[in-house]
């Protein structure tokens, strides 16, 4: 968890008006991870920049039943999974 607050906050300390995580290879998301992924991408997302998420369908399904698609700035796609609005 550690590790990936860290890659967080780093990938979000940029100057990019949007930042790509590709979830693609996660078999497992903790509820303490989605926390974290929330929690450290908000002041980036705070200063309007996009934070674009990719993952696999069982994954996606996972964030989409945490409302996380519903928060600003936060895209969350997957192919053979209807975004949620």
């Amino acid at each position: 968890l550690d590790v990936f607050a860290t890659t967080l906050r780093a990938l979000t300390d940029t100057p990019s008006p949007t930042v790509r995580i590709d979830l693609g290879g996660v078999t497992f998301l903790a509820a303490a991870a989605a926390r974290t992924l929330i929690r450290d991408t908000a002041p980036f997302r705070d200063h309007g920049a996009d934070v674009e998420i990719d993952a696999t369908p069982h994954i996606t399904r996972i964030l989409q039943l945490l409302d996380i698609h519903r928060l600003p700035q936060l895209h969350l796609s997957c192919r053979g999974v209807p975004q949620l609005r």
